[in-house]
């Protein structure tokens, strides 16, 4: 942490026994490979931040193996001990997680909502 620079936006929260904190640069970095494949999913599945609560159902088994991924970096755990957790303990996490990271997601899917769509432009 920079010396005199304090996050006081978004506090580490405890949940469910883990302390979830927002995402670094090096935590990033990590996810990048599966926050990449999510963005990706959702998509070419229509869904975007703004309506995922309204369209879950869409990609809820698509994106399903990255949540031990997900999980498991923010949390700096095992992912067979993320995968041993239950539903309402997962569902607790990520809510936070997206809380408290919901800024960096917001600006990665932007840029490739836009992309895709110049890709996908009929002439």
């Amino acid at each position: 942490m920079i010396q005199g620079k304090k996050n006081t936006l978004f506090p580490e929260q405890v949940i469910e026994g883990y302390k979830v904190r927002p995402w670094s640069l090096g935590t990033m970095e990590e996810l990048a490979p599966c926050l990449e494949r999510i963005t990706i999913t959702l998509l070419e599945k229509g869904v975007t931040l703004d309506n995922l609560e309204k369209e879950i159902s869409k990609v809820v088994f698509s994106i399903l193996p990255e949540v031990s991924t997900v999980l498991s970096v923010t949390l700096k755990e095992k992912v067979e001990g993320m995968k041993e957790l239950p539903l309402s303990s997962v569902i607790a996490l990520l809510l936070v997680i997206v809380t408290q990271n919901i800024s960096y997601l917001k600006n990665s899917l932007s840029p490739m909502q836009s992309l895709i769509k110049e890709m996908t432009k009929t002439a």
